[in-house]
């Protein structure tokens, strides 16, 4: 049996107007303030792409080092699916595969899915979770409204951008 909705953050919850001192777990950590940094396990190919990921992030104030891993994974997708896109153009997306009789001679052509098609749609997949749990997808970002005094807040990040 399901859980149900995921809990919305409260962060989330603050930026758009409807947080509840009273509900709130006064426990919850808090991201570290330092910014993420690429791990030494990061194929190069997807360093770049967490590069860009952690500007993004850094503009809603989330490019904490507390989700180094969950951008390296995202970061690693994206690569993954810039690598499967570029066989699946060299290669296409289908292969002819010819099925013997028993004295090894051709019967007939059967046309089949490449398998980088299906490794690139897991891919896409796994990665549009990833860049909702981070709010950067257009049904994840249609969740939050930004009010005028979290416009005007200082991102505690800023410093470290250039880092």
């Amino acid at each position: 049996m399901g859980k149900g909705r995921k809990k919305t953050p409260d962060n989330i919850k603050i930026i758009r107007g409807t947080f509840r001192d009273d509900r709130a777990n006064k426990n919850v950590p808090t991201p570290d303030n330092d910014v993420a940094r690429s791990p030494s396990w990061l194929p190069v190919e997807a360093r770049e792409y967490f590069g860009v990921l952690k500007e993004r992030l850094d503009g809603i104030n989330l490019a904490s080092r507390t989700y180094t891993e969950m951008l390296a994974m995202a970061a690693q997708r994206l690569a993954e699916i810039e690598h499967l896109n570029k066989i699946i153009f060299k290669e296409g997306q289908t292969y002819i595969s010819t099925k013997l009789d028993k004295n090894g001679e051709p019967v007939v052509d059967m046309v089949k899915p490449h398998p980088a098609v299906a490794q690139r749609s897991e891919a896409m997949r796994h990665l549009q979770s990833l860049l909702s749990e981070f709010g950067l997808s257009p049904a994840a970002v249609g969740k939050v409204s930004v009010s005028d005094a979290s416009k005007k807040a200082e991102n505690p990040y800023k410093k470290y951008k250039n880092a």
